[in-house]
């Protein structure tokens, strides 16, 4: 597993798993569920994809056993709380942003515009910023983010 998931038992090559130490239970992705956030409302749930329903609302699927999405967002989110917190005017926010989902190997978020992990919306969103000094969205994916030359260049083009 490449990112933690809402299930704690999955059937993998015709066996069911149980691994609750990979999903949002456990802790080999410590801080997963600090950032995540419901967009539904906004965005399609992907209702052809077949843990669709476990992934977002828990029980027992064919093919997974969970608690959910809003079981890890109740337990640990901390987008909410930020939002409310909201940032102090002294301190300019910049968010960078990607809107490429082509991540290799990975299921990208398709429901939407994203990076492949992040909405495009949800990246760019001032919830809580009072002084938002820029926003730039880039065609990058959610891992490119973090080394890409185009990244790194207008980051340093901020601090600049």
């Amino acid at each position: 597993m490449n990112a933690p998931a809402p299930h704690t038992q999955m059937v993998c090559y015709g066996l069911w798993r149980n691994h609750p130490e990979l999903s949002y239970e456990g802790d080999a992705y410590p801080g997963s569920d600090d950032m995540l956030y419901r967009w539904d409302d906004v965005y399609p749930l992907p209702t052809t994809e077949q843990v669709w329903y476990t992934t977002y609302y828990g029980g027992t699927g064919f093919y997974t056993v969970g608690r959910g999405i809003q079981w890890a967002i109740d337990r640990g989110s901390l987008v909410r709380p930020l939002i409310d917190a909201g940032t102090p005017s002294s301190v300019p926010v910049y968010q960078l942003c990607g809107n490429m989902p082509d991540m290799a190997l990975l299921h990208n978020e398709h429901t939407g515009p994203s990076d492949g992990a992040v909405f495009v919306a949800s990246c760019t969103a001032a919830d809580g910023i009072a002084n938002r000094a820029a926003a730039a969205t880039l065609p990058l994916n959610h891992l490119e983010l973090g080394w890409s030359a185009t990244a790194m260049a207008q980051i340093t083009a901020w601090l600049g």
